[in-house]
């Protein structure tokens, strides 16, 4: 069986329930409402021999790029968004764990 290729460009459609989310995560008020509002495309380039994912996150706000190997622990620095450094791995089975790093 070949393993799946994630490549694509993806549109938000809906957030339900999403300000409540961002708050239970100590988002400060101000950016909650201006992620809110923000339709997110993310662009994904995924090479299934390597494992290797680049997703990048375009809105009208900011962009964000993300390189990574699937099933290999990275940095993600999202002191950006929220000022959080974490240690993330992403699996090949669509779970992701994170854990703060301070």
């Amino acid at each position: 069986m070949s393993k799946p290729n994630y490549t694509g460009t993806f549109h938000m459609v809906s957030q339900d329930n999403f300000e409540n989310y961002l708050a239970a995560l100590d988002i400060n008020f101000a950016l909650r409402k201006i992620v809110c509002m923000l339709k997110p495309t993310k662009q994904i380039v995924h090479d299934p021999a390597t494992g290797s994912m680049k997703i990048r996150t375009l809105t009208t706000f900011k962009d964000f790029d993300m390189d990574f190997k699937l099933g290999q622990v990275f940095t993600e620095d999202l002191g950006p968004v929220d000022g959080r450094v974490c240690q993330v791995c992403v699996c090949s089975s669509s779970c992701a764990v994170s854990k703060d790093s301070g």
